[in-house]
């Protein structure tokens, strides 16, 4: 089995990868920015072009747009045996079966989820108060000020800095677990490293637990807000939504972020949009509070009718 190496590290290249396995034994990808040197990618390391003839391959893969360029860099530093992956007939049918049935995978796992998800309409009286904000900033100033609030799922911490600088909480919860690959330790002690000053004072208090198992530990009629940015399922936004709906007060109000279908970029169906309307329908609910941000997702705001 031939040796080669992948010029580029686009969609282009990860697209074609599948292919080009199953016929060459693939040592690393090679880039033209000394900026991407070094990196690892699905395992495997990038070159600079300028050091691969320091290395051992048979061939140069050019899996790019940029093809034109990338053949004149490698003729530049004498690299002769390379080919355009356009013109390998065989690698350009597989990967267009295997994108096609890919496609067709996602559209079925697309289907079946939305098949799980009730949609539920809403009456006017759901909707007859709501009033349009420009993002969420605004939406946390309009919340009730100086009072006690929970932001559940916080990762970072940015937002909760917002909820501090424009709500000014006497009493602001934050509740995470900060165990997954993406929000993780790390951001935990990031969050412990910036409010500092805030937890000292007994203003902010983490609870590093599930929403669910934290909702246990409050008092009914407790908060004055709570704001939702956890996973956006269908099935965690309604237990939260009931969760919470005892632990507001009773002009208390719910709010949330990615008030939306879900993240194509990622392919993730999100649920916050029927499980609000779900739970505006079944427990007397309207939405008083939408943001239009396009820069961000969504957030929305229910109070009790």
């Amino acid at each position: 089995m031939k040796k080669v190496l992948i010029y580029g590290k686009s969609n282009k290249a990860l697209k074609e990868l599948p292919a080009i396995l199953l016929k060459y034994e693939v040592v690393g990808f090679v880039v033209s920015s000394s900026g991407d040197f070094g990196e690892n990618i699905l395992g495997l390391p990038t070159y600079h072009y300028k050091i691969i003839n320091s290395l051992t391959f048979d061939m140069v893969i050019i899996c790019s747009m940029f093809a034109d360029q990338i053949a004149s860099n490698l003729k530049e530093i004498g690299v002769k045996n390379f080919v355009n992956s356009k013109d390998l007939e065989e690698i350009q049918s597989f990967s267009t079966a295997f994108e096609n049935q890919r496609t067709q995978l996602r559209h079925q796992a697309r289907s079946n989820e939305n098949k799980k998800i009730p949609l539920v309409a809403l009456e006017y009286k759901h909707i007859a108060n709501c009033i349009l904000l420009t993002d969420r900033d605004e939406l946390i100033r309009k919340l009730p000020k100086n009072g006690f609030a929970a932001e559940l799922g916080v990762a970072n911490g940015d937002f909760t800095e917002s909820i501090l600088r424009n709500n000014n909480p006497s009493s602001l919860h934050l509740v995470d677990i900060w165990e997954s690959e993406r929000y993780n330790e790390s951001l935990f002690n990031n969050v412990i490293d910036k409010f500092t000053q805030e937890i000292n004072k007994g203003k902010v208090k983490i609870h590093r637990e599930f929403s669910e198992i934290a909702a246990t530990k409050f008092p009914d009629n407790f908060f004055d807000w709570v704001y939702i940015d956890t996973t956006h399922s269908y099935e965690q936004t309604k237990l939260e939504l009931e969760l919470y709906s005892q632990k507001i007060k009773p002009d208390g109000i719910i709010a949330g972020h990615d008030y939306i279908l879900g993240n194509w970029v990622d392919d993730y169906r999100y649920g916050v949009i029927e499980a609000v309307h779900e739970f505006c329908k079944n427990y007397n609910y309207r939405i008083k509070y939408l943001t239009m941000d396009l820069s961000e997702f969504q957030s929305f705001a229910i109070e009790k009718i």
